[in-house]
């Protein structure tokens, strides 16, 4: 069998040549093959609907390994939408742990399956209720990405801080690879009207480090770093928009580029922009025959490289030109070990 890297594109959609009866409906095919995802991983649904659906997946968990990452891709969105909107209407605290022990669970098999490992048989159940939970993209919601960029971290006795939905599975990942503790915070310097927004929890510990899922400008961590009064040991992104950081460097754009020396983490993977985003998702629910040519047209699913490889030679480019040398050469090194436990899997 193929790796998954060779057959995962930068949105996170696994391509495979075949799919069991049952996944039919929740698939996209295109000619002779299936994307792992279609319109109704992305639809908002009611929490009811989320739950039983999540069960259904569950149940037909089998030997077949691309399989299981499709239903575990499917589940682990819906564990990790159920979580955010539940935490963000103010929802029971056991409501909320419920959703929040079903996500992890969720990842702990991800990663068990990456892993080659045997998947967790305890099995959470999500809440029910007829709340809608009105869909938003988990911007980086890549999850093999998101495992090797954990895997290369390496182990520390941090906790994590993860600010909003972007963010919301890289925590659970730190905790089935590495075993850390972290806490989701719904802070976002696009939603201060709502002051449960930039409300500060309880901390785990006085070990804190904030990690997000791409830096663009930097105000998000850097306010939070202001209201956390500096005590995180460290910042950082599995992402970071290289391209925007050019623009502005350049002069073309009004934009304040991010202080790049508060990160002390630096990968060179370029983020994908949020129009590239919503475009891709948006033909991939209503126009998927076109989905394949998009991705090439973008200079994604190439046949000599994956498409984290793509991300980061953006990011090379760039901080080649502007990073100190040690800097980039520390940075360059993460990166490539990102990438080598990528190809790895």
């Amino acid at each position: 069998m193929k790796k998954l890297n060779k057959c995962i594109d930068c949105l996170g959609v696994l391509h495979t040549r075949r799919v069991p009866d049952f996944l039919n409906k929740y698939t996209t095919q295109i000619n002779n093959s299936y994307l792992c995802r279609n319109k109704l991983y992305y639809d908002s649904k009611p929490l009811n609907t989320i739950s039983n659906m999540r069960e259904e997946f569950l149940s037909h968990m089998c030997s077949d390994k691309k399989v299981n990452y499709i239903i575990l891709d499917y589940v682990s969105n819906f564990s990790a939408q159920a979580f955010y909107f539940l935490l963000s209407s103010s929802a029971e605290s056991k409501l909320i742990q419920q959703a929040l022990d079903c996500l992890q669970e969720d990842v702990d098999n991800i990663v068990a399956l990456i892993e080659n490992r045997n998947y967790k048989a305890k099995h959470y159940i999500l809440p029910e209720s007829n709340l809608l939970i009105n869909f938003r993209n988990i911007e980086l919601d890549n999850k093999l990405e998101i495992y090797s960029y954990v895997k290369s971290f390496g182990k520390t006795n941090f906790s994590f801080i993860t600010p909003g939905l972007g963010s919301i599975l890289i925590g659970p990942f730190f905790k089935a690879i590495w075993g850390n503790n972290y806490k989701h915070i719904l802070y976002s310097r696009f939603k201060k009207g709502s002051k449960r927004e930039i409300e500060i929890p309880q901390i785990l510990d006085d070990k804190l480090y904030l990690i997000d899922d791409n830096i663009g400008s930097g105000f998000t961590t850097q306010e939070l770093m202001q209201l956390f009064k500096n005590k995180f040991w460290g910042m950082s992104a599995v992402e970071y928009d290289w391209y925007l950081y050019d623009v502005i460097s350049k002069g073309l754009s009004p934009y304040t580029k991010f202080n790049h020396a508060l990160y002390d983490k630096l990968s060179l993977i370029n983020t994908r922009n949020h129009k590239f985003l919503d475009s891709i998702i948006e033909i991939l629910k209503n126009r998927p025959n076109e989905y394949c040519d998009y991705l090439k047209q973008n200079n994604f699913q190439k046949t000599l490289s994956n498409d984290l490889e793509v991300l980061v030679k953006v990011g090379k480019s760039v901080a080649k030109k502007y990073l100190p040398k040690p800097l980039y050469t520390q940075s360059l090194n993460f990166t490539k070990q990102i990438i080598k436990v990528y190809k790895g899997v």
